[in-house]
């Protein structure tokens, strides 16, 4: 069955919608629901379901949305006349062998995988004509409802504003998701006729279409309604993204992570955390991130585009498009940039800030200081108040410590310099030469004491 879903099914995902409810110069679907667009949630449920055929069609913003999606095949519906015309619009890209037709809205994030596969797996156990996904939303209000008769079956769909006061008791309601029998689905597009007050094509009219004509259609329920909700206002959007999380905190929960206070904590669907892990309270970890076995994360984290090791311990701090050792202490209040590499064992203190340097192997950089461009050998001690003067106007410019070495604090490290394996620098020092290995450097001013200068201060005042 599954080989069959991969070859046979192709997916249209409807993305031409302005979205004008979201109040937005961004396109609806590329809104951002816990760490991925609402787009984006959509083709990868469709590739992990293991449907690899899948057709965007693009209307709004059309260019910007295509973007995003560069590997994605899509077409432009234009002009847009409703959910029919844009089904009709894709079907320009699915091919004569394609035996079903799944049909997506973009602003449905929360439609899981294994969802969609048992849905088509449904259709084609049912060999239905076309197969509807229904759920039972708290609120039926402004939904269309499946009307079935006294058997179960389904006769139609009945828009809301068209229900008859029984009707309106009806708690099953069409998500907008199909699937159909392709062959069935492009002659029946072919026979409907536009709403003769919009001027646009429904989708629905299909189903009539078919059941006129004594087709099968099926109606399956989703038990968890969000699945099937659209995301059209920013409240939508929040819901939306507060279901997904609890989603992916719950499956890291189930291979061995604590969470704190998950009610606080924000977790991408890319991110994988080793077990025994403990996440507190504030943690967010969005983007491709990877944290290793026996960690603690946080509190009030925010970690992007990183690899974590095992046994870090990472609190109140920054961290993006780095890599961090195993054996790791950061924090609290450090910010580590993109292009660092902090190897184990080493320690990072309070307001630290590295940008693309590579921290050696059991290092220690423990107070306000910051290193940018510069390598980093093992053992090394970087003094409280160390400065790296990396950028010289035009050029970023490299800083490289051997083995062993000891910064004073206060140290002015100007790029380029090379200090040699187990030298010292003295504290207060502004270094401008490569110093030499197991030397001592000094760079101060010439000190000068004035004696007595704050009686004869005083005594000039009177």
């Amino acid at each position: 069955m599954a080989s069959k879903v991969l070859k046979d099914t192709w997916a249209i995902m409807m993305m031409a919608g302005m979205g004008t409810r979201m109040k937005s110069d961004l396109p609806k679907v590329l809104h951002n629901a816990c760490g991925q667009s609402l787009a984006k949630w959509v083709i990868s449920s469709c590739e992990k379901a293991g449907i690899k055929n899948r057709v965007m069609v693009v209307g709004h913003m059309a260019e910007t949305v295509t973007a995003a999606f560069p590997d994605e095949t899509a077409i432009l519906q234009k002009p847009q006349k409703g959910t029919g015309h844009a089904v009709m619009t894709g079907m320009k890209k699915v091919p004569k062998s394609a035996k079903q037709v799944l049909i997506l809205s973009g602003d449905v994030p929360c439609l899981a995988s294994g969802t969609i596969r048992e849905f088509v797996k449904y259709h084609m156990k049912a060999r239905a004509s076309a197969t509807v996904l229904s759920f039972y939303p708290p609120d039926p209000s402004g939904y269309g409802r499946i009307i079935r008769d006294d058997s179960g079956g389904v006769t139609g769909i009945i828009e809301h504003r068209d229900l008859k006061p029984p009707q309106r008791d009806i708690g099953e309601c069409n998500s907008g998701i199909y699937v159909f029998d392709s062959k069935i689905l492009e002659t029946a597009l072919s026979k409907i006729k536009p709403n003769k007050k919009s001027g646009e094509y429904h989708l629905p009219d299909v189903l009539d279409y078919i059941l006129e004509r004594k087709g099968s259609v099926e109606a399956v329920w989703t038990l968890e309604q969000t699945e099937a909700m659209g995301v059209n206002t920013r409240l939508e959007l929040s819901e939306a993204s507060d279901f997904l999380r609890w989603k992916i905190i719950e499956s890291h929960m189930a291979k061995g992570v604590t969470f704190v206070d998950p009610a606080s904590t924000w977790i991408g669907p890319d991110v994988k955390i080793g077990k025994d892990t403990i996440i507190q309270p504030g943690v967010i970890l969005m983007g491709t991130v990877s944290v290793g076995a026996g960690s603690n994360l946080g509190p009030n984290t925010d970690v992007h585009d990183a690899k974590i090791g095992k046994n870090c311990s990472i609190r109140f701090s920054v961290l993006n498009e780095c890599v961090i050792g195993n054996e790791v202490n950061i924090g609290p209040f450090a910010h580590i940039r993109p292009g660092t590499r902090i190897r184990k064992g080493a320690r990072i203190g309070n307001f630290v800030e590295f940008k693309k340097t590579d921290f050696g192997e059991g290092s220690k950089c423990g107070h306000l200081t910051y290193l940018g461009d510069a390598t980093v050998g093992k053992d090394v001690n970087v003094g409280a108040g160390t400065i790296t003067c990396n950028y010289d106007g035009k050029n970023k410019n490299q800083t490289i410590i051997g083995d062993g070495v000891f910064i004073g604090s206060d140290s002015i490290l100007v790029a380029p310099i090379r200090i040699g394996k187990g030298s010292y620098t003295a504290a207060g020092s502004t270094l401008t030469k490569d110093i030499e290995p197991y030397s001592l450097a000094f760079g101060r001013a010439h000190q000068m004491n004035k004696i007595g200068w704050l009686e004869k201060k005083k005594s000039d005042k009177k």
